[in-house]
């Protein structure tokens, strides 16, 4: 009873493109991309919602020309004693009984829609902030990782101009024991 109820109100294809997502997607996926999986669901919301309030049209219809065969009916009725009724129609109290019960699991099916998609966006919200945080901290990092490597690159120059002026001294050194060396030879 319930599948044909889903049969007839046409959220069984909404909900086989639902359940995938829901029952395989993974718990985390490192390259979530919340945008276009919101995006996604929202079209397939919005094509469920549209196709529900097709068939709520559809319905409306339906229900105004089987008022007006009805009315016939009732005509018939006080004019002939026993009117013969056809399986393709319906008897008032049916039609409305069957009405009231397929309204009921399609407005039920049109909010656990709307809340399962209120859930996905939530998700999706919460992803984006982890996403953005872990941005932030990446950058965080990266900046981090470039003062080291400035403080690094100062260093290296000061023990390098260090070095240069050691070199300096010890070529002074040098020159002044040649210096030194060649005076005393000379004497």
């Amino acid at each position: 009873n319930s599948s044909y109820i889903a049969k007839v109100l046409n959220i069984e294809p909404f909900f086989d493109e639902l359940d995938p997502l829901i029952r395989d997607r993974p718990k985390s996926t490192p390259h979530f991309n919340a945008d276009s999986e919101l995006t996604d669901l929202s079209q397939q919301a919005d094509t469920f919602l549209l196709h529900s309030s097709g068939v709520d049209e559809i319905d409306d219809e339906e229900e105004s020309s089987d008022q007006e065969e009805t009315r016939g009916d009732h005509d018939e009725v006080e004019v002939v004693e026993e009117p013969i009724i056809s399986t393709s129609q319906k008897r008032p109290s049916e039609d409305e009984s069957s009405k009231k019960a397929s309204k009921k699991p399609r407005k039920g099916a049109a909010n656990i829609a709307v809340s399962l998609l209120r859930m996905v966006e939530a998700k999706a919200e919460i992803e984006k902030e982890k996403i953005k945080h872990r941005t932030e901290i990446d950058d965080k990092r990266f900046e981090l990782e470039k003062e080291k490597m400035e403080i690094m690159r100062q260093q290296v120059a000061i023990r390098l101009q260090e070095s240069k002026e050691r070199s300096l001294r010890l070529e002074l050194e040098i020159e002044k024991l040649k210096e030194k060396n060649r005076r005393e030879n000379q004497e």
